[in-house]
């Protein structure tokens, strides 16, 4: 897993011991809430007869027993998949009464009608659900190819202190992009972060400037600023044609959309550099990404989060139907604040227009 950006010491006593608890309960509850968005239909489906065939050898007849476990897969999904849960938890209802093994749901009208009104209630609130995520999220979303580009690219912030994202266009030859997150022991990782935004637009902006030759002056940037510092990051460079080339340097695999290429989702099977900071060398690990793929390229700190299915969850959320939807369901979930997990930036890349 990520090593936390922490100070520089000092004992904390009792009351550290409950900041450090207090961000714990809040990474996982951030933790169960991204999984629970990035659930898929089938996943949900199986919970909600689960719960149904639970509730009912226990005897609970009442609604709230049955209704639960539903209202709060539904919520937290898109209104279709709501009313297909809805659906889906109605039809066990209707079974549990007209095939009465086990104790079941009350016949009672009163709780039908409690029951169903819950269900059809369901698709709405997920609507309004999904209307003020968007809302608190939409203005985290940058457009980094103007319009027309034969290759839109969408970057989400998360806006966590450690999150490194920085992007200049370059007259003539494209878009550069740079996103990872502040690793080690640091007071300061927004002054870290800041720095070496500055420094990559600064740099980038040079058009003879290649992406090893950035990262190359980065990575000597990084190293001054102390030897238990480091960033993990990933350069990428969108060219006027729609080609993308992009460097690791400490930044996880680039992923393709599995629907669009095939079964080849990893782009560039190589490891990748070390991060910034390390005096790694640079430009060993240059790859081009498929023209034909929309691509998600994350953090360190986001595939650590999932490394159970790093490539599951990236998948998922490249099925959306908009590259700012994708980008946003790439960093959804996750608490701000000092003690929040740092998953930083998601840049989401379409495949090449006609």
């Amino acid at each position: 897993m990520l090593a936390p950006v922490t100070g520089d010491g000092g004992s904390g006593g009792i009351a550290e011991d409950q900041v450090t608890g207090a961000g714990r309960v809040s990474a996982g509850l951030a933790w169960a809430a991204n999984h629970l968005l990035m659930m898929p239909l089938s996943h949900r489906l199986l919970l909600v007869t689960a719960n149904a065939v639970v509730v009912a050898a226990a005897g609970i007849r009442a609604p709230l027993g049955w209704m639960l476990v539903p209202i709060l897969l539904a919520v937290s999904t898109t209104p279709a998949v709501a009313a297909v849960v809805a659906a889906w938890s109605a039809v066990l209802i209707a079974l549990s009464i007209a095939v009465p093994v086990v104790p079941g749901h009350q016949s009672d009208p009163l709780w039908l009608a409690v029951s169903g009104l819950s269900l059809a209630s369901l698709p709405v609130f997920a609507r309004l659900h999904r209307r003020r995520m968007a809302a608190e999220v939409t203005p985290n979303i940058r457009r980094l190819t103007p319009e027309g580009a034969p290759r839109p690219a969408v970057l989400a912030l998360s806006r966590a202190e450690a999150e490194v994202a920085a992007s200049t266009k370059v007259r003539g030859l494209g878009t550069r992009v740079l996103l990872g997150v502040v690793q080690g022991k640091t007071a300061g990782p927004a002054r870290v972060a800041w720095t070496l935004e500055q420094a990559f637009e600064a740099i980038a902006a040079r058009r003879t400037a290649s992406l090893a030759e950035i990262a190359g002056a980065l990575d000597q940037l990084v190293e001054g600023m102390g030897p238990d510092v480091h960033v993990a990051a990933s350069l990428v460079e969108i060219s006027a044609s729609g080609q993308v080339w992009f460097l690791r340097c400490g930044g996880p695999a680039v992923l393709a959309a599995r629907q669009v290429v095939g079964t080849g989702a990893v782009v560039g099977e190589g490891p990748g550099g070390l991060p910034l900071g390390l005096g790694a060398p640079a430009g060993e690990e240059l790859v081009e990404a498929p023209a034909g793929a929309r691509l998600a390229v994350v953090t360190h700190a986001f595939s650590a989060e999932h490394y159970d299915d790093y490539v599951g969850q990236v998948q998922e959320s490249l099925a959306a139907r908009t590259p700012e939807l994708a980008a946003i369901r790439l960093m959804l979930g996750h608490a701000t604040g000092a003690s929040a997990p740092v998953v930083g930036p998601a840049l989401v890349i379409e495949p090449v227009t006609d």
